[in-house]
């Protein structure tokens, strides 16, 4: 069940993973192409402060179960929080329009289906 849920497209989960370590789930949809609701952001990770904290070979196995089943990977990318890993999807393409997709940096334009994931070297809001 959400711990919080603005809207039907939206919402933030607390569950515990395998070993136990609380771990949380933010989820933000939007319409796609076809007008349906469809996931845009995912972030995922370690309890904001639970005092736990995840490597980055833990992140990358989360990260891959929730990426587009026909990602592939593009290139890896350092930046000042960590290693940004960049993947292509044909599927996410068909699903957004072009303009939906953008960096987090000065919002360029990336080709459509663009998609990635990083483990912060920082604590994420905490």
């Amino acid at each position: 069940m959400p711990t919080s849920n603005d809207s039907d497209t939206t919402g933030t989960w607390d569950f515990a993973l395998s070993d136990g370590s609380p771990a949380e789930l933010s989820v933000e949809a939007q319409p796609g192409i076809d007008g349906a609701a469809h996931v845009l952001t995912i972030f995922f990770g370690p309890k904001l402060g639970s005092g736990f904290t995840w490597d980055a070979a833990t992140a990358a196995n989360v990260a891959r179960t929730l990426l587009p089943p026909d990602a592939h990977h593009s290139r890896d990318m350092s930046t000042s929080v960590g290693t940004n890993h960049i993947y292509r999807s044909v599927r996410l393409a068909a699903t957004f329009p072009a303009s939906d997709f953008f960096t987090d940096v000065g919002s360029h334009t990336v080709p459509p289906g663009t998609c990635d994931y990083y483990c912060r070297s920082d604590s994420f809001g905490g």
